[in-house]
């Protein structure tokens, strides 16, 4: 089979400008054009971002400034008091004097509340507006880091190609340039007659000079690009590493290089139809050959000389120097229709030597297609790049000019071009077949992924299978409390095989069970250090712990893995470990032990729980603190066990979807306001609040929780007041007013 001579011109330049190469100037045009559009794109997410922030901080600044006010004016309450207590102790003061000092400082106090009450509204208020501004703020966030990734990975990526390029293939072609294309011209003519000698008819040298000649200038035009765009590309990855890129400049670049390399990327595709045409021509015989390739000479000049006019068109357009007028008059149907004529003029005569018509459709298809094409890059590569609606433009579709002919004699000829081609490309990758090797090559540990958030019962049991099945022989859990508290009970079961799922809520003496190896990845449950799990139970529509006790034989508790986590998953976890603490601290089984894990977290989660507000990034000393302060958490419920909040969440988590979490926090503030004044003082210092209330707006704002329906919190309060084991673990006396209380105290 006889190689198109379209195919040995481009391989010819493709040997030239290392095209063949993994990385060559090609890409590099690639990694700019890459660069350039996202840095536009990272710039405007950034100025975006911006304007959030700067609303957001605005109303960060006003609850501050309230906040601050708040403060001032209790600490002025708590000197009014301290006063009033002095002057009841001084048995030596006038009662006169006395009562009027005692009025003073009650219509101060009585000031100071009013003052209070309308900073409160005024703090609601500014409340409500910081937490759209906070989500408005996230979601821009969220926005920018993924921009962020993706503009570090471009540039890692745009410099590693860079870096592969070897000077000495832009010193090549820049001799390329300054070479004598004569010498080129002949060699590649050679080549392409010697490939066509097999042909029943010899190639015609006019044609091929022709299209060579013009190939051999879209060469050097496309290396002086490529080079130009390789020295563009270094520099502007130095600017981008000092943080001081001229976008406007590099932008300006792009645009003419852009429309350039679209303009010869037509004149290319044009040549290679042109030379297949040709070679199609040469089986019909010399006769028709010589006519053929005499019209489509004069074709080809006109052609390639209406393509360089359109360029120039298009350059004007691009700078808004060219007008609608100059297109219609430049380049409309008339041209088209001018082939059409040609082409039936020329049909009479092929048809008197008795030719197949189907070279005549053939020759001229190409030369339509390859108008078409400009007209392709024309209205979408440039219209795209420049936002030019050029849809005005549009060529009519001209199918019809095609002359009607011999399909049967088209289908071959398309199989002959087919099978020309096929031999240039490259044997299709066979993904399963690679994807098998693997799996005969790779061994690796079995995994179950299924694990869903408050693990359930059911779950657990098809684990439990998955494991059998594979014979493992300890368990692994990462992830949050769900993985943790579910491998417990899956590890249960893997060593109790003859058990059915009601195993899991027997009470046993001596719980059997598979070691457990945790490594969490979020900040609440300290489930990697307690013996307790926890899993949903749809037959009672709640959840309930387990009575056996499995205890991890390791823990990897990294804060690093933090970081995969999402600000809202660290929030919603970070208000688990709190109160995991407060229900150790207020319970009857509380011990100095105990509550000295207390103590310690408490310190250490308050270092941070400001970077839960949104008001600033986390730090790897946040991670680290919440971590930290998750597993001192799990350290005192290991000693105590939890409480109230607990047992009021487990029904609205399930009932209601509201995370583990936020479902607990809902309950905290109420739980705090019911427990002695000593224990408050304690707590709310301890976490850094100056009250219950501000802890509750604190809440509010991380969580984004509304008020729970009646109903829910009814149905809650009825279960926990039956469960009495429970309600001897709070240190003060309970029934279902106060449970009510600790419940609706929002409302």
């Amino acid at each position: 089979m006889y190689e198109r001579s379209a195919i040995v011109l481009e391989r010819y330049f493709d040997k030239i400008f290392g095209e063949n190469k993994e990385n060559n100037l090609k890409t590099n045009y690639g990694n700019y054009t890459r660069i350039i559009e996202e840095l536009k794109e990272y710039q405007r997410i950034i100025e975006e971002e911006e304007k959030v922030i700067r609303k957001f901080d605005e109303v960060a600044v006003e609850m501050e400034k309230i906040q601050k006010e708040q403060s001032e004016i209790h600490e002025s309450n708590l000197e009014m008091e301290n006063e009033r207590n002095r002057l009841f102790n001084d048995l030596g003061e006038n009662p006169n004097t006395l009562d009027n000092k005692l009025k003073k400082i009650e219509d101060v106090l009585e000031e100071n509340n009013e003052k209070l009450k309308k900073l409160r509204e005024d703090y609601v208020k500014a409340m409500v507006i910081f937490i759209e501004r906070q989500k408005e703020r996230n979601k821009y966030a969220r926005v920018r880091r993924s921009a962020e990734s993706n503009h570090r990975n471009n540039i890692e990526y745009a410099n590693k190609m860079f870096e592969l390029i070897n000077p000495r293939d832009v010193q090549e072609m820049k001799n390329f340039i300054n070479s004598d294309k004569e010498k080129h011209k002949k060699e590649i003519i050679q080549i392409m007659i010697r490939n066509g000698k097999s042909e029943k008819i010899q190639f015609s040298s006019q044609v091929i000079e022709k299209a060579v000649d013009i190939r051999m200038n879209i060469a050097v035009q496309e290396a002086n690009l490529y080079i130009s765009i390789y020295e563009r590309t270094k520099k502007i990855l130095n600017e981008i590493n000092n943080e001081n890129i001229k976008l406007n400049k590099a932008e300006k670049l792009l645009r003419d290089v852009s429309v350039k390399l679209a303009f010869l990327n037509t004149y290319k595709e044009y040549i290679i139809g042109f030379l297949d045409n040709e070679r199609m021509t040469a089986i019909n015989g010399k006769k028709t050959h010589e006519k053929l390739m005499e019209e489509a000479c004069k074709n080809f000049d006109a052609d390639i000389s209406q393509i360089g006019n359109l360029y120039e068109l298009i350059l004007k357009e691009t700078t808004g120097k060219s007008t609608k007028k100059a297109y219609k008059e430049l380049y409309n149907k008339n041209y088209l229709k001018e082939i059409e004529e040609n082409e039936k003029d020329f049909e009479e005569e092929v048809t008197n030597i008795k030719i197949n018509m189907g070279t005549v459709i053939n020759s001229n298809y190409w030369r339509i297609e390859g108008i078409k094409n400009i007209y392709k890059v024309f209205q979408e590569e440039v219209s795209e790049k420049f936002n030019k609606d050029l849809s005005e433009y549009r060529i009519e579709e001209i199918e019809d000019m095609i002359l009607p002919g011999n399909e049967e004699e088209i289908e071959q000829e398309d199989e002959i071009i087919n099978e020309t081609e096929n031999e240039y490309i490259d044997e299709e990758y066979d993904e399963e077949e690679y994807d098998d090797e693997f799996e005969e090559d790779n061994d690796y540990e079995e995994q179950y992924d299924e694990i869903e958030e408050n693990p359930s019962v059911e779950t657990v049991m098809k684990a439990t299978e998955f494991g059998k099945r594979n014979g493992v022989d300890f368990v692994i859990a990462i992830g949050g409390g769900s993985p943790m508290d579910a491998a417990k009970a899956i590890a249960i079961m893997l060593e109790n095989p003859e058990k059915d799922a009601d195993y899991l809520y027997e009470s046993v003496a001596y719980t059997k069970a598979l070691p457990v190896v945790t490594i969490p990845t979020t900040c609440g449950t300290g489930s990697e250090v307690t013996g307790v799990a926890v899993l949903t139970v749809h037959a009672k529509r709640t959840k309930a712990s387990l009575p056996h006790r499995v205890f991890p034989v390791l823990a990897l508790a990294d804060p690093k893995y933090l970081k995969t986590a999402s600000k809202k998953v660290i929030g919603q976890t970070a208000i688990d470990a709190l109160g995991h603490m407060i229900e150790s601290y207020l319970n009857t089984t509380a011990t100095d032990y105990s509550r000295m894990f207390v103590d310690q977290g408490l310190k250490v989660w308050a270092r941070s729980k400001d970077a839960l507000l949104g008001m600033r990034e986390m730090t790897d000393e946040d991670y680290s603190n919440f971590l930290l302060a998750s597993t001192l958490a799990g350290m005192a419920i290991a000693q105590t066990g939890t409480t109230i909040p607990h047992s009021l969440s487990y029904a609205i988590t399930y009932e209601l979807g509201v995370p583990h979490g936020i479902a607990i926090g809902y309950f905290l503030p109420g739980y705090i306001r019911e427990a002695d004044a000593a224990d408050q003082e304690y707590l709310l210092s301890a976490i850094g609040f100056a009250s219950v209330d501000q802890f509750a707006d604190f809440f509010q704002v991380v969580s984004d929780c509304g008020i729970l329906p009646e109903e829910n919190i009814r149905q809650v309060v009825d279960i926990v007041a039956d469960n009495k084991a429970k309600l001897a673990l709070c240190p003060y006396p309970l029934d279902k007013e106060v449970l009510l209380r600790i419940a609706s105290w929002r409302k």
